[in-house]
């Protein structure tokens, strides 16, 4: 039997963006949805497949994708675990946000 923490974990920072790029996708293309058969969502809601379809990318599209990339960051802190940057962690060392000159340097400079 292995112990949990044994099992080696390949998730990255990058997975976690996966889910969530992947949620936000589902949820412009129930945007799409909602704009192109607006008057097909103003006839009863009983057996209306837009709806249906709506319901669908919604909640299980966006609502569980952006759930699970949370999630996998958030288990990660809670367990103490590093979360790997991966090889996209020069990109995002270039890219973090500097302080302008004079506001939060240190004394004396």
């Amino acid at each position: 039997m292995m112990v949990p923490s044994a099992v080696a974990s390949n998730r990255t920072a990058a997975t976690a963006s996966r889910y969530i790029q992947t949620g936000l996708l589902f949820f412009t293309g129930a945007a799409a949805v909602l704009l192109i058969h607006f008057p097909a969502l103003l006839a009863p809601p009983r057996h209306n497949p837009v709806t249906l379809v709506l319901a669908h990318l919604l909640f299980l599209g966006f609502g569980t994708l952006i759930t699970f990339g949370v999630l996998s960051q958030m288990i990660q802190v809670i367990s103490g675990k590093a979360i790997e940057a991966g090889r996209h962690k020069e990109l995002a060392y270039a890219l973090r946000p500097r302080p302008k000159c004079g506001v939060n340097s240190p004394p004396g400079r």
